[in-house]
């Protein structure tokens, strides 16, 4: 589409949630002249977004609401049932049962992606390098050195969202991301598989205030620790040593990991309620619609940093606006004021979900019930 024809709607970011409303809105609304931009080429040798790729029971509903059945090549050969929760400083440890679908992330987005609508425009491997306001729209530049202008502009970018940064720059008020909210995954990969019936979720005060994991995978151990991006910012010890510390701490508890990992990482958002930000209308004095679903909204949870079922339905939550307003004229502050009623339950869980981690993540209360064994085998 040209210079001259701008889109009624542009999706920064194919993953989960990205293509879950480009895939609803094509399906719903085929008159809309929508963009799917991804940076990543999205092929076999793409590197793959630090994440565990466990798909939690909420998320598999989710998809079954949607009449979607992920393949069995999605999944991996080896598919543990139990999360075993670790306390390294104490040693104490229970099992519990948890039936989430080991998967392979990477596989996942590009199935979500053959779904798409032929309608749908999808543009892999073209990266948004910056955005801003034109007349009632926004105009986008991508990275073929070419300019797109679009009426409406959803940013699914993760964490690291571009979009609800200058958003939250240009509203004049006090951000709501704070550094407390986010945090630094760190994830390695070992070429060694650990023949384990369960996944791991281990704790230590010292390495972080939320939690680490070890998942096997079809000829790989991920090994991963989730910590606060302030204090892995200040000087002391670095993510890299934070990392050789939490896998010394499991070697004590018989996880030994010999060969040198591929390390990824990526920001993580832990939210609590004033972190959603859901977007930006002319109610907001920006006089645009810009909108943020998934991550880039803070919908994640707190407690375990789970996103594939928040990613899904935070892009029904939006598709239902806009499909509302479809015939009506796209109205900015309509589709924004509904995006907002349809995650009123949304909202709710992830302060649920808030309340659960101050238990969680108290030293002693998970102490308390470690050894209660409330809910192990």
């Amino acid at each position: 589409m040209g210079e001259n024809q701008p889109y009624d709607l542009v999706i920064i970011g194919a993953g989960p949630a990205g293509s879950t409303l480009a895939r609803l809105l094509g399906r719903d609304c085929p008159d809309l002249r929508l963009l799917l931009l991804e940076k990543r080429a999205l092929t076999t040798d793409d590197r793959q977004k630090c994440c565990g790729g466990l798909l939690a029971p909420d998320a598999a509903k989710i998809l079954k609401r949607m009449k979607l059945t992920p393949p069995a090549s999605l999944f991996q050969s080896r598919q543990p049932l139990k999360v075993r929760a670790l306390d390294l400083k104490s040693g104490r440890s229970c099992s519990y049962p948890r039936p989430y679908g080991n998967l392979d992330r990477l596989a996942l987005e590009r199935w979500l992606v053959s779904l798409l609508p032929p309608q749908v425009e999808f543009r892999p491997g073209c990266a948004c390098l910056g955005f801003g306001r034109r007349g009632e729209g926004w105009e986008i530049k991508v990275s073929n050195n070419e300019t797109l202008r679009c009426r409406l502009l959803v940013s699914a970018e993760g964490a690291g969202s571009r979009l609800r940064r200058y958003l939250e720059s240009q509203s004049g008020g006090q951000a709501r991301r704070r550094d407390r909210a986010l945090y630094l995954a760190v994830q390695d990969s070992f070429p060694e598989e650990w023949r384990s019936s369960e996944h791991t979720a281990f704790f230590h005060p010292g390495l972080t205030d939320f939690y680490g994991w070890v998942v096997p995978k079809q000829g790989e151990t991920l090994l991963g620790l989730a910590m606060p991006l302030a204090a892995s910012r200040r000087g002391g010890k670095t993510p890299g040593q934070v990392m050789a510390e939490a896998r010394a701490l499991l070697a004590r508890q018989g996880y030994h990991f010999a060969a040198e990992p591929a390390r990824r990482a990526c920001l993580l958002l832990r939210p609590c309620a004033d972190d959603l930000y859901l977007g930006a209308g002319g109610i907001d004095g920006l006089g645009g619609g810009a909108l943020c679903i998934g991550e880039a909204a803070g919908w994640i949870s707190p407690s375990s940093a789970e996103g594939f079922s928040y990613a899904f339905a935070s892009a029904r939550a939006l598709a239902g606006a806009i499909r509302q307003e479809y015939q009506k004229g796209l109205k900015a502050d309509n589709i924004l004021a509904g995006y907002r009623r349809g995650t009123r339950l949304l909202r709710l869980n992830i302060a649920w979900k808030g309340l659960k981690a101050r238990v969680m993540y108290s030293p002693f209360l998970r102490a308390l019930i470690m050894a209660s064994g409330v809910g192990a085998e």
